[in-house]
This record gives C-alpha cells, sequence and structure tokens, in this order.
C-alpha cells in the first residue's frame, strides 16, 4: 500500500522524485523549508520548483507565503530557545532592532545575515468605476486618506490634484480604506513612507498612526488578511483605495495611484525605474558594510530622483550564519539557491518576469561576500550550474549539478502557454486598432533526509479531475514531501483493485473511488475475508450523467422521454427523424436529412456511466415501458453488434465531438466543458430539463430523507441508486461518487495513513474541498451527508503513531503552528497553481474583449450593412471559408475592409478555440466558468 517503493518508471512532473532514483547514489530526499514575505512568493515558488526539476537528486523545496512579519518570527524563533523554525526567512522588512538584539544575544553577534535580492515597490491602487485617467495623489493627501481625515472621493484636495474626476464620481461618495491586517511588510512600507513624508513635509498633522508592519487603523476601514484578500478586496467593491505590491496590482489591471515623488514627478510605480532608490542607498551608506549588522534602520523611502519610486522596498532572505548542525545536502542546496537566486544573471532576470526589478551591481558583490561567510558541515557538497545554453559532458551528469538542460513538463507547458496567450493578446490588440478604425473615437523546525510519503489510489473517470486536483494541492501545501497519485480507470476496476479478491483480499490501493457503491458480491466476499466491518463508503460529490448528441444543423436543445431514450439506445429506433423524436421535436426535422441514422456510443470495460444510464433505463421501462429496454443494467451490458464502443470517457468524448448524427453519454461535467450538445430529458414530475438547469444535489438529499443510504457506513451500500426520484428540479441520473476505505488500516505506514485521513476530511467534510466540487460541474454533498462523513472517518482504525494532518487556510495564519510538519498549509502554493489561475484569468478577459469586438462587428453588419459576410468552417479539413455577397452601397473598398476586419475576428477565435481554451480547461481550476467561454466562442465560429 503506501509504504510501496517508487517505480522508477513513472515519471513525476511536478516533484520529479522517482525518476531519479536508479541514477543517482541518494536515496532520501533533501528538504528546505523557508516562510515570509508574500510579495516576491510567485518568484520563490518558480525558483524552487525549478530547482527540483533540475536536480538529479531528489528535492524536496518548499516556501509558505505567510507575510513578512511571521516568516521573521519564525526564523528568530524566540519561543523556541531562539532556534529557527525554517531553513531561510524572507521579508521586505529587515530583521527588527529587537529581534536582532535578542538572536544576537543568544546565539552570538554574527547569528544572521540580511541577502537583499531583488528591488520592489509597495504601490496604491483603487476601484473608481467611470474614471479612467490616472489619479494624481501626493504624500500628503494620501496620508489624510489612509488616516481618515478625508473620507470622501470629491474631498477638495482629491478634485484640486484630479479635477476631471469630479464628474465620474458621486456626491459625497464615502471613500472605502483596506488595510492589510496581522503584519505586513506592505504595511510597514506604506506607513513608514506616510510617516516620513508627513513629518518632513510639513504635514505632520495629516499622519499620526505610527509606523510598522501593524498598526492601530480607524475603526471605519476594512481590514484584509494576505495580498489575496487585499486583491479581491479591491477588485470586488467599488471606491475602494488599498495598497500592494506593485507587481501583483499590475498583474490584476487595478487601477494605480500616481504618486508625486520628492522631485516632484507624478508617476506610477510602473513608470518609475525601481531600482533608482536601490542605487541611490548604496551611495548613502544607508546599507551596512557589514551584512551581519542590524539592518533595522534601512530604509529606501521618499528618495531622490525623478524616476525614484517614493515607497521602494528590498526584499531580503533572513540566514543564519552558523549552519554546522544542518544536513550536508540540505547546506548545499540552501547556499546553491541564494547563489542563484541573488547574484546569478538567470536569478536576477527571473526578478523582472514578476514586476520586481534586479538589484545594482554593488549589491551582487555584496551578496557574493555575504555567502561565504554562511558556515556548514565540513562534508556538505558544493552545488554548481550548468546552463541551458551549455552542456558539461560527464560533469553535467553529477549529483551535485543543477541542470538547465533537465526540466519538468509544467516548466515548459508554462511557457508554452505564455507564448500563445502574448500571441493571441497582440492578435486582438491589432483587431482592436482595426475596429477603432473603422467605428472611430466611439469605441473606448526542519524535517531533513527523511523519504517520501506515497498515497495511491485508482477508480471513476469521473471526478478524476476533481482528486488530481486534490492530490496535487496536498503535495504543493505540505512541508513533508507527499507523493499522491489517482489513476482514472473507472469505477469498475478502481472497486477490482480496492477488493483485491486475487490478492488474497488485500487491496491493490490506498482507497478506492467510484460512482457505483461496492457490488454485494464484492461486499459479501470482502467482509467474509476481512470482517464484518472490513470497509466504509464515504460519498463527497454528486454528479449526472447526462446523454449528448452530435447532431449539424440543430440548435435547440433535442427533448426525449425515459422510453423514448431507451429504445434509442436499445436499437429500437434507429433514425432520427423517427415519429417519437420528431413529436416531441416537431422542428428538428427540417435540419436533419431524410432517413438519417441515429449512431450509439457506448462505453466499454466496465464504467460506472453505463451502470448510472442503464440502471436508470431498466428502472424506468420496467414502471412506463417494459418492452423498451431488455439489455439488463450494471456497468457492463452486451449492446446490439450496430453500435460503437468507446474506451474510458476520454474516447466517447472525442467520438462524440468528431462523428456528426452520434448520441452517447458522459459525465455531466465533463460534456459541458466541451461543449456538446445535450439532451433535454423528461424527470418523474414531467419537467423537461438538462442537467446544467437541474439541482444535481436535489436527488440526494431525498435519498437521506427516505432511507435510501445505510444509517451504517460499514453496510452495503450495493442497492444505493439515485435513479428517477421526484422533483421538478431533480436531474433523472443522479449518482453519488464514493470513496472506497478499508476501516484497519493498522498496517499502514502511519504518515500515509494521516495524509489519507486529512485527505478524506478535505474532501468530504471541509468547506473548500466542497466548494472544488462546483468547479468540475458536480454538486456539494448535503450538509447531513457530512456529518455521516466527518462520524464514519472517526471509524477509520490507524497506526498508534500516525500523526494528525491538520490545516492552515490561505485566509488565516498560523504563526509557528503552521511551520509544523503535519500542516497542510494553504500559504504555500506551486507555481504552477498560480500560474493556471492567472492564464484563467487572462483568458477571459480576451474572451470578453472579443465579445465586445463581436458586438461592434455585429452593429457594422446589421440589415443596412453594404456587405453582407458569411464565414463557414469545415471542421475535418481545418479550412475556411469566406463568401461575400456585394450589395449596393459604396463601392468594393468598404466592404473589403469590412471583411477583412470579420476574418480577423474568426482567425482569433479560431485560435483562442484550438490553442488557449483546451489549455486553460485542462489546467485551470475553474472548469464551469472555462466551459462557458469555450461554448460561447464556439457559437460564435458557427454564427459570424
Amino acid at each position: 500500500m503506501a509504504s510501496l517503493p517508487c517505480s522508477c518508471s513513472y515519471l513525476l512532473l511536478l516533484l520529479g522524485y522517482c525518476a531519479v532514483f536508479a541514477a543517482s547514489s541518494q536515496t532520501t530526499v533533501t528538504q528546505l523549508h523557508g516562510s515570509g514575505t508574500t510579495n516576491p512568493s510567485k518568484l520563490l515558488w518558480d525558483v524552487l520548483e525549478t530547482f527540483e526539476s533540475r536536480s538529479k537528486i531528489p528535492l524536496h523545496l518548499t516556501y509558505r507565503a505567510v507575510g513578512s512579519s511571521t516568516g521573521q518570527k519564525e526564523f528568530v524563533g524566540e519561543n523556541n530557545g531562539f532556534n529557527s523554525y525554517t531553513d531561510f526567512g524572507s521579508g521586505d522588512i529587515p530583521v527588527s532592532k529587537a529581534n536582532y538584539d535578542a538572536l544576537t544575544a543568544a546565539k552570538g553577534a554574527d547569528a544572521l545575515v540580511h541577502i537583499p535580492y531583488v528591488v520592489g515597490g509597495i504601490a496604491v491602487f483603487y476601484n473608481l468605476p467611470g474614471v479612467t485617467d490616472a489619479v494624481k495623489l501626493d504624500g500628503c493627501t494620501l496620508a489624510k486618506i489612509f488616516s481618515r481625515q478625508i473620507t470622501k472621493w470629491d474631498d477638495e484636495a482629491i478634485v484640486k490634484l484630479n479635477p476631471a474626476m469630479k464628474a465620474s464620481i458621486p456626491a459625497g461618495q464615502e471613500i472605502s480604506v483596506v488595510h492589510r491586517v496581522l503584519g505586513s511588510s506592505s504595511t510597514s512600507g506604506l506607513t513608514n513612507y506616510l510617516n516620513r513624508h508627513a513629518q518632513e513635509f510639513g504635514c505632520a498633522a495629516a499622519w499620526t498612526l505610527g509606523a510598522g508592519s501593524t498598526v492601530e487603523w480607524p475603526a471605519d476601514t476594512v481590514a484584509a488578511q494576505g495580498s489575496g484578500n487585499m486583491a479581491s478586496t479591491l477588485q470586488s467593491t467599488p471606491y475602494t483605495i488599498g495598497y500592494l505590491d506593485a507587481g501583483h496590482g499590475h498583474s490584476l489591471g487595478l487601477g494605480e495611484i500616481a504618486l508625486l515623488n520628492r522631485d516632484g514627478v507624478s508617476l506610477t510605480s510602473k513608470q518609475a525605474t525601481l531600482g533608482a532608490a536601490a542605487s541611490a542607498a548604496l551611495r548613502a551608506s544607508i546599507i551596512p558594510a557589514d551584512s551581519t549588522q542590524s539592518f533595522a534602520d534601512v530604509a529606501l523611502y521618499d528618495l531622490g530622483g525623478a524616476d525614484t519610486w517614493p515607497i521602494t522596498m528590498v526584499s531580503y532572505f533572513y540566514v543564519r550564519t552558523d549552519l554546522t548542525a544542518m544536513d550536508p545536502t540540505s547546506f548545499g542546496v540552501l547556499k546553491a539557491m541564494l547563489e542563484y537566486v541573488s547574484t546569478s544573471e538567470e536569478g536576477q532576470k527571473k526578478a523582472g518576469e514578476y514586476s520586481f526589478s534586479a538589484i545594482p551591481a554593488e549589491l551582487v558583490t555584496y551578496n557574493q561576500e555575504t555567502i561565504k561567510k554562511l558556515r556548514g558541515p565540513a562534508n556538505a557538497p558544493v552545488f554548481t550550474f550548468e546552463t541551458a545554453s551549455k552542456t558539461q559532458a560527464y560533469e553535467g551528469q553529477g549529483d551535485y549539478i543543477i541542470s538547465g538542460k533537465r526540466k519538468s513538463f509544467a516548466e515548459i507547458d508554462h511557457a508554452q502557454m505564455a507564448t500563445e496567450m502574448a500571441a493571441v493578446a497582440d492578435r486582438v490588440k491589432a483587431l482592436e486598432a482595426k475596429v477603432d478604425d473603422h467605428h472611430g473615437d466611439d469605441s473606448k523546525g526542519t524535517t531533513q533526509g527523511s523519504g517520501i510519503t506515497q498515497l495511491h489510489g485508482s477508480g471513476t473517470t469521473n471526478p478524476s479531475k476533481l482528486l488530481w486536483d486534490v492530490l496535487e494541492t496536498f503535495e504543493s501545501r505540505s512541508k513533508i514531501p507527499l507523493h499522491l497519485t489517482y489513476r482514472a480507470v473507472g469505477s469498475s476496476t478502481g472497486q477490482k483493485e480496492f477488493v483485491g479478491e486475487n490478492n488474497g483480499f488485500n487491496s491493490y490501493t490506498d482507497f478506492g473511488s467510484g460512482d457505483i457503491p461496492v457490488s454485494k458480491a464484492n461486499y459479501d466476499a470482502l467482509t467474509a475475508a476481512k470482517g464484518a466491518d472490513a470497509l466504509v463508503h464515504i460519498p463527497y460529490v454528486v454528479g449526472g450523467i447526462a446523454v449528448f448528441y452530435n447532431l449539424p444543423g440543430v440548435t435547440d436543445a433535442v427533448k426525449l422521454d425515459g422510453c423514448t431514450l431507451a429504445k434509442i439506445f436499445s436499437r429500437q429506433i434507429t433514425k432520427w427523424d423517427d415519429e417519437a423524436i420528431v413529436k416531441l421535436n416537431p422542428a428538428m426535422k427540417a435540419s436533419i436529412p431524410a432517413g438519417q441514422e441515429i449512431s450509439v456510443v457506448h462505453r466499454v470495460l466496465g464504467s460506472s456511466s453505463t451502470s448510472g444510464l442503464t440502471n436508470y433505463l431498466n428502472r424506468h421501462a420496467q414502471e412506463l415501458c417494459p418492452t423498451a429496454w431488455t439489455l439488463g443494467a450494471g456497468s457492463t451490458v452486451k449492446w446490439t453488434a450496430d453500435t460503437v464502443a468507446a474506451q474510458g470517457s476520454g474516447n466517447m468524448a472525442s467520438t462524440l465531438q468528431s462523428t456528426p448524427y452520434t448520441i452517447g453519454y458522459l459525465d455531466a461535467g465533463h460534456g459541458h466543458s466541451l461543449g456538446l450538445g445535450e439532451i433535454a430529458l423528461q424527470n418523474r414530475d414531467g419537467v423537461s430539463l438538462t442537467s446544467k438547469q437541474a439541482t444535481l444535489g436535489a436527488a440526494a438529499t431525498q435519498a437521506i430523507k427516505s432511507g435510501i443510504i445505510p444509517a451504517d457506513s460499514t453496510q452495503s451500500f450495493a442497492d444505493v441508486a439515485l435513479y428517477d426520484l421526484r422533483g421538478a428540479d431533480t436531474w433523472p441520473i443522479t449518482m453519488v461518487s464514493y470513496f472506497y476505505v478499508r476501516t484497519d488500516l493498522t498496517a499502514m505506514d502511519p504518515t500515509s495513513f494521516g495524509v489519507l485521513k486529512a485527505m478524506l476530511e478535505y474532501v468530504s467534510t471541509s468547506e473548500e474541498g466542497q466548494k472544488k466540487a462546483g468547479e468540475y460541474s458536480f454538486s456539494a454533498i448535503p450538509a447531513e451527508l457530512v456529518t455521516y462523513n466527518q462520524e464514519t472517518i472517526k471509524k477509520l482504525r490507524g497506526p498508534a503513531n500516525a500523526p494528525v494532518f491538520t490545516f492552515e487556510t490561505a485566509s488565516k495564519t498560523k504563526a509557528y503552528e503552521g511551520q509544523g510538519d503535519y500542516i497542510i498549509s494553504g500559504k504555500r502554493k506551486s507555481f504552477a497553481e498560480i500560474d493556471h489561475a492567472q492564464m484563467a484569468t487572462e483568458m477571459a478577459a480576451v474572451a470578453d474583449r472579443v465579445k465586445a469586438l463581436e458586438a461592434k462587428v455585429d452593429d457594422h453588419h446589421g440589415d443596412d450593412s453594404n456587405a453582407v459576410t458569411k464565414l463557414t468552417t469545415t471542421k475535418a479539413e481545418s479550412t475556411t471559408k469566406v463568401t461575400t455577397v456585394q450589395a449596393k452601397g459604396n463601392g468594393d473598398d468598404e466592404s473589403t475592409k469590412s471583411l477583412a476586419i470579420i476574418a480577423l475576428v474568426f482567425s482569433i477565435i479560431s485560435t483562442i478555440i484550438s490553442v488557449g481554451v483546451p489549455l486553460v480547461v485542462s489546467r485551470a481550476q475553474s472548469s464551469s466558468k472555462q466551459a462557458d467561454i469555450k461554448a460561447h466562442l464556439n457559437n460564435m465560429a458557427s454564427n459570424i
């Protein structure tokens, strides 16, 4: 089970551990853990994942983005005898004088060093609907806003600096000030700037709140924990003002205050040269010559220079100098990572990718000297680098080489996605310019050397994306290295591997998953071999099996009742213009060729989707039309010879997409994400509706109320079925996805048991886990089932020494505790996670822009247009045919210009559909949102 050795034939893309075991002399995982500032966290996650993928020996490197103050506390470790909870800290504020003095008193005068690695800016952002020009403010006015001395957007001081703004703001509109909590380097940056500026520029009364990572804000301000909550509040709430690291705000497209700098120049952080303040600080000896000295007084606020940003901050690594007790290989990795980020050309280049500025050359030299001061174990290996551009034969294959010749799939995939997105964005810009030309201006405590904890499951393909998401989330949020896998093999195969009948009823997996309960035969055999309470079912999401079709030219949803559907799948009805179908869909007949054959597609090799469809058809027919369905029910049935077999939901989907006049079945979310046409099925209350229109959770609620689900989760679930239940909004083919779990897990690896239990709790009982169900077009389980699951999980018996995993959410920091080994922390993320989310956001923005362009084109080509342009696409031939019919009017120039605009719109839509949408749909978490985007774009492509 979870203690099985890692298979070297399996390539784990994100962590890259297993593939190196055979070739490397190292069989343990080298770990490194840090925590601190959220501002450059994306950069650090990128660097750490780069090291993991480029290393020959297995590395597990994590960083918790908890804010500079918490990161500093965990680095100093005052409540731990001044022993650090982490291998390194990071902050946009230096270690405070109090912390520096306490640590050096306990550990020696040269106990720590600061290593500056990027220069960034804290910028002020706002949400002002209707205001298009950058809002200008000086430091005194900004201080009065954040101290609530100025409370209205049309205050005289603001309007004086922005006279054109007044017309766009409602009279007396309140300013909503948003601020960070729990200690934040962003707060330190803003308040130190305001405090210094007010004292020096004759407006001391404008700011009396002091300065630091926390201040006592006025009661009528809005608190936001973490930069993510600050950003989301600014995005969602009009008339707000707040502060963020500049790069974060720019990536979200937030409106930014143009701040008056010391030289009297109004500029945004994007217009400023962020590195200018760092150069000035070096010249003025603001940074100590000896990096072991206190940096508490280092500040780059309000320095001179025409292009200098007033709230400039340096991000530092905090590192202990005496690391002789550290794991030797971990010390080698730490030193290499510090050199890469703070001194190398490639590492410094990455700063610009995240809207930071590289440090000046003088600071690079400073860092090189600082890193030499770190004292590690005598036997620590020295890591060196092989660049992507220069091969080091033989030497590059050594254990202690960070090689640019190695990459992860995630790395190259992200680069490809970024390139393609940039290309699409450029083409949209070109189109906007053409439309503007045509329409005019009206368009505007560290664990070292341990092995990998593993967990492996198999089963249903339907919620497989949800499970892959959860398992990767656990891997990236865990401090200890995890290797969690799930094989999407179908419910029947997953059940076989869980039961393990041919293995003495010892499971091949740590858990199974299925959209069908364990069969009575399997349940009886397993309980006879292992005891009456051998297993439990844990329901975790509610889904639907839906029927999809490919009917060219048919735009309205096709309606069917259960008896007609049964006759179609049993081949008693074989033509699309059959009287029974046309009676329910009279308008459809004109769009279908006479006598057009129906091509029925079905799953093979045991499928929960087949079980769902056939059980529904069997039950429905027995009650209303017995002769319509005689093929029986189950995960496999004997289909008629003239049907089409498809192995797996992927093949079912591709067959439906590529073959006209087909009908088949899929889990509802899968079909929706592909924009397939769905049958509107008549439910038990006589309402015709698609699974998207139905309330999927309604059947589960009824099942609980009526006692269909056993009160004791160790009992057989073989008779549990949610087919054809009553309710106006109930979907007739509703299915519950279950985890199958053994109750006696005392022989399991203790840590694997802890991870399994935490994963089950997260998915089946937590608010965040259940919220993920909706992201994959499933429905969350009712509250009664959540309680049921909590009681079920208590029945699992694990090793006595199994650790208990707990959770640190993204919105609530647990200082010290969050750095423990057995915390699944929402403050840790993988670069892939945040990159995919960003891609999804950009994709949605591109789609919105295309919609706007579509509207403009439609306005131009209405009934009084001079040209009618029709575009049709033949998908199979990958060609586009354009036909133009010239009407009476202004001549060839006008219609040719119109045609060029439409053709360019179509080419961009095609690019998005063929390149951008599938990439984002397959990777981003908001699957239903991407499905809507794709469906809209497909509709545009077919109707322009």
